[in-house]
């Protein structure tokens, strides 16, 4: 449902096509919740490999340039928050 929300939004504030960027991440998701309990998901690396494809899809769905460079740095991004909650979640966890 967050995916359709947020995907029509972003159409409506690019001014693209109402749905594209919907479908893509629908489908994205579901791709990746059929691999959770087969794969070990809570890893920098699925992470890192994840967030590098779907960008891929992502922006060459959009028609964009720079592609993998664009799609990199999404990558190297979405690792460091991903390692950045990770550690604030250990400390909040220390606490209880």
């Amino acid at each position: 449902m967050l995916a359709l929300v947020l995907g029509v939004l972003l159409d409506i504030v690019l001014v693209r096509t109402i749905g594209i960027s919907s479908l893509f991440f629908i489908g994205f998701l579901t791709i990746i919740s059929v691999y959770e309990r087969k794969l070990e998901i809570y890893t920098k690396e699925f992470v890192g490999i994840v967030s590098f494809l779907g960008g891929v899809g992502y922006l060459m769905i959009l028609g964009e340039s720079n592609v993998l460079l664009q799609a990199g740095l999404g990558s190297l991004m979405s690792v460091l928050l991903f390692l950045c909650v990770k550690r604030w979640f250990a400390k909040s966890m220390i606490a209880l």
